[in-house]
């Protein structure tokens, strides 16, 4: 083997996934996938759903999902904490089982595409399973917020972490301060690429005066801060909140936002069809209690919406207070003293500017294209290695 090696054939292996269009679980990953797959052949191991196909092709990517028990007792995915319901002891032989068929899925889909590359998004479980599958293929894996958020809250989920991390070739993480962790982590190359986002579909070309519009897109969760979105909407009644996504606490949420006349539940909404929404908003809240390198606050700025967002996680490294949005402590007084100060003079107009300014690095065909790159630079390294070895 020599000179530069073709890597045609990519398996991305993951925990979540959408399970239809317009789904949000990971929409993220699906468009990261979509534009791998404009340059190379594409296909997704992703757990099962009885809402999802157990084979497709969406956009390009093909998608295989495997089944680990009955439709109803398919539990673990897709539920926003698979971590707290695997450790219940009655679901113990459902995560080993989860396991099982999640790395002999992948060693399938291995074996069948020929594929020299597995890049697996989470270390923890997808990493697991990953690593159990592997023989000779070059290994990535994609750290983002919630391992992040897992291996510091969980020593054991450090662990196991360390372990994944000791048999991968190369890592990717999506902040400089997830990057500096990992690297304590592995003796393996750490590359630093955020998600990236489809700047044509998410633009500020057309944005709209200032309009006392606000808006929350993502998961509908306690952790995701929507309450404290609701509790603004109640003492600001000027503004309109429109609040889109699906999740665990919607109903919650609903009860808690009953009544409340400038309050509107959207429910999900395909990724195409966001811009819309974010370019009539004239503020975008994100007052989490935890998260990684939101691609809804990218989404927002690439669209000119200052963002007011809480300091958690790698936040700040998008974020500049009062530059392009505002950090606050993400109660709802905090968030209303944000949307009064964006009703001053030209403050808002300079801050949606900014806002705009501030993400033209971070297209999506730019952080693939990036991925791309490292991976080949990482697998030409170890197929050379393999080539000296022989001789």
């Amino acid at each position: 083997m020599s000179g530069e090696v073709n890597l045609q054939e990519i398996v991305i292996c993951t925990q979540t996934y959408p399970r239809f269009r317009g789904d949000v679980n990971a929409p993220f990953l699906h468009n990261l996938a979509k534009s791998f797959a404009k340059k190379r052949n594409v296909t997704v191991v992703a757990p099962h759903h009885r809402m999802a196909k157990e084979k497709e092709t969406v956009d390009g990517v093909s998608i295989q999902r495997f089944r680990y028990a009955r439709d109803q007792r398919e539990i673990l995915a897709y539920t926003g904490s698979m971590h707290k319901v695997a450790l219940k002891p009655w679901n113990w032989w459902l995560a080993r089982r989860f396991m099982s068929r999640a790395s002999h899925s992948v060693r399938q889909v291995l074996d069948t595409t020929k594929s020299e590359i597995l890049y697996a998004h989470w270390l923890v479980p997808t990493g697991m399973f990953a690593k159990k599958a592997l023989r000779d293929e070059t290994f990535f894996a994609h750290v983002h917020g919630t391992d992040f958020h897992l291996m510091q809250k969980y020593g054991f989920i450090k662990k196991v972490a360390r372990r994944v991390l000791s048999n991968v070739d190369g890592v990717i993480c999506v902040s400089n301060e997830q990057a500096e962790v990992v690297k304590s982590m592995t003796t393996a190359p750490v590359f630093v690429q955020a998600m990236g986002i489809d700047l044509e579909m998410f633009h500020a070309k057309e944005r709209t005066v200032f309009s006392k519009n606000a808006l929350f897109v993502g998961r509908i969760t306690e952790a995701k801060g929507v309450q404290h979105v609701i509790e603004t909407a109640k003492l600001t009644p000027d503004w309109n909140f429109k609040i889109i996504g699906d999740g665990p606490d919607l109903n919650q949420m609903k009860s808690i936002g009953k009544g409340v006349e400038n309050l509107e539940f959207v429910g999900a909404v395909e990724n195409n069809a966001l811009p819309e929404y974010y370019r009539k908003a004239s503020a975008f809240i994100l007052p989490s209690t935890r998260e990684g390198m939101p691609v809804s606050i990218l989404e927002a700025l690439a669209c000119g919406v200052p963002t007011i967002t809480t300091d958690v996680g790698q936040i700040t490294e998008i974020i500049s207070d009062k530059e392009n949005g505002f950090l606050i402590e993400g109660d709802a007084s905090s968030i209303q003293n944000s949307l009064h100060q964006l009703e001053q003079s030209n403050v808002w107009a300079n801050m949606s500017k900014r806002a705009s300014e501030s993400v033209l690095k971070s297209g999506l065909d730019s952080a693939t294209d990036n991925i791309l790159t490292f991976m080949q630079k990482i697998h030409q390294s170890k197929s050379t290695e393999k080539l000296k070895s022989t001789h």
